[in-house]
């Protein structure tokens, strides 16, 4: 979930700030891969953004109280989710097994993967550069030592999320990269893991291979280059880039002053 790092204030104090359409070196996160890949103007835009709406406050919420649960305890996670006084969120987390969370995982691990010298490492966003990194963060990462894939990582999906599935997804394959290059490992167990309104906790696990792993490396470099390309031809050629609408505008960071494939300025 591509909120999860941020905090009810700042989703709220860049809503605020009412800015407009404009251009920004922003730092790609793994959302951002098959987006970028596409439509160029994705590359190089950002708008306000989205007003948050009570889907979105639900998961929020959700990951918060699941983060809490390693960090603070079982307790101390409900009382927040109890403050919120969000009957929904109260009812789902109050049901969660969380037995069946790994009790050694780390929560909401910032990865940050080095396109040019093809490394990684947890870093926060204040070290992280728009012309060599791609930024992303997991939402559990754990080890379990002489399993055949020691290492896993995995990321919460809950409410109209349900249904996203492991295999090629470019979110998460991206942390299976940095995790990877951090661990020097073959191989990473990726899961998407669903929240249900029931409090179950559903995994889809999947093993990405060496090949996995290194076929979307190269994805991820292109992407990155294509991004840094088309920021170049507007900044010094003052070359405008085209508008390629499609099902990879959801979540796009111009969404709110795109509309109909055209940008409102």
């Amino acid at each position: 979930m591509g909120t999860a790092e941020e905090s009810e204030d700042e989703l709220m104090a860049e809503h605020d700030r009412g800015s407009g359409l404009r251009a920004k070196d922003y730092i790609m996160s793994p959302n951002d891969i098959d987006r970028n890949e596409i439509c160029p103007a994705a590359r190089v835009y950002v708008g306000p953004r989205e007003k948050p709406h009570p889907g979105m406050w639900h998961g929020i919420f959700i990951h918060r109280f699941l983060e809490y649960v390693l960090t603070r305890g079982h307790t101390a996670a409900l009382a927040y989710v109890k403050s919120k006084r969000n009957k929904g969120v109260i009812n789902v987390c109050s049901r969660i097994d969380v037995s069946k969370i790994p009790s050694h995982a780390i929560p909401e691990m910032k990865i940050m993967v080095d396109m040019e010298a093809r490394t990684a490492e947890a870093s926060e966003r204040e070290f992280a550069e728009a012309d060599k990194n791609i930024l992303g963060t997991a939402d559990i990462v754990y080890r379990n030592e002489g399993a055949a894939v020691e290492w896993n990582v995995g990321d919460y999906k809950s409410g109209t999320e349900h249904g996203v599935q492991p295999e090629g997804n470019a979110q998460l394959l991206t942390l299976a990269v940095g995790i990877q290059l951090m661990q020097n490992v073959e191989r990473v167990r990726g899961a998407i893991i669903d929240v249900a309104k029931t409090g179950d906790l559903i995994w889809h696990p999947t093993i990405y291979t060496e090949k996995h792993l290194k076929t979307h490396m190269a994805r991820m470099r292109r992407a990155h280059l294509l991004t840094l390309e088309t920021r170049d031809e507007l900044r010094h050629e003052k070359i405008e880039p085209d508008v390629i609408p499609g099902p990879h505008c959801r979540g796009c960071r111009a969404s709110t002053v795109c509309v109909g494939g055209q940008l409102v300025r």
